[in-house]
């Protein structure tokens, strides 16, 4: 679906093939995916001339948004432990 998308700069079909990843489908729902294609076209719109005709309604509806943005650090990530922290660990199990 997303090369389909890329070659006829279908940003409908785009946003359909970034919602069935299922790591995306996992986490965000279908208007987080929606306004993230949407920031991802506005930000890179240079290179991707093929959405060149959506560029300016992804701005329209990212003006006028009420997604709800989540302030997180994602689904699979780690806490950054510092030096200290990994030591009393290594010493923790000797």
């Amino acid at each position: 679906m997303s090369v389909a998308a890329a070659m006829s700069g279908d940003l409908d079909m785009l946003k359909l093939a970034v919602l069935h990843d299922p790591l995306v489908g996992a986490i965000c729902t279908p208007d987080e995916v929606w306004q993230m294609v949407d920031e991802m076209v506005v930000a890179q719109a240079q290179w991707l001339p093929q959405y060149a005709g959506a560029i300016e309604a992804a701005r329209t509806r990212l003006a006028n948004s009420t997604v709800k943005t989540r302030d997180w650090q994602g689904a699979a990530r780690k806490t950054v432990r510092s030096v200290e922290e990994l030591r009393e660990m290594k010493g923790a199990h000797h």
